[in-house]
């Protein structure tokens, strides 16, 4: 509910204000997070209320919660194809996004959008949305293992916790 009231005021933000510094980057990207675990939580609710109900509400609900869980993902991927080109924008301007343990802000929207569109693939039986959960899966592990590298390498440098 927190997010509900603060989305329209950081996003309001996000968009009219100078994009902020590349150090930064990463507040772009983090609203990917409450939309791929969003989405599957309005699965988990829809379908454990269809079990625990019964009756005719066993069929809606779930159908409901798909419908509900669909839409949420599609403000997610609209939001990934705005802050990748933000990021993109980002990168070029400042020759890169540094390194820092915030960094770590981009594995898990990642992760909970990529496990969103996995779940939608399969509920949905679409090839085309579980071949997007693939490529989401191959992208999360690469951003796991670029940041895994970069914090080995920040931390024999003794800059991990530098400002």
């Amino acid at each position: 509910m927190l997010f509900l009231l603060l989305a329209p005021v950081i996003a309001w933000r996000l968009i009219t204000s100078p994009t902020p510094p590349a150090q930064q980057a990463a507040t772009w990207w983090v609203w990917l997070a409450p939309a791929g675990a969003g989405g599957l939580g309005v699965l988990a609710a829809s379908r454990l209320a269809a079990a625990n109900i019964g009756g005719a509400a066993s069929d809606v609900l779930p159908a409901v919660g798909l419908l509900g869980a669909t839409a949420i993902w599609g403000f997610g991927a609209w939001w990934s194809v705005f802050a990748g080109r933000v990021l993109v924008t980002t990168s070029r301007q400042g020759g890169g996004l540094p390194f820092h343990l915030g960094s770590w802000g981009f594995a898990f929207p990642t992760a909970a959008m990529t496990a969103l569109t996995v779940e939608l693939g399969r509920s949905w039986s679409a090839p085309v949305v579980s071949v997007l959960g693939a490529v989401g899966f191959v992208a999360t592990l690469l951003v796991w293992v670029v940041l895994a590298t970069q914090t080995v390498a920040a931390t024999r440098a003794g800059r991990v916790f530098a400002r």
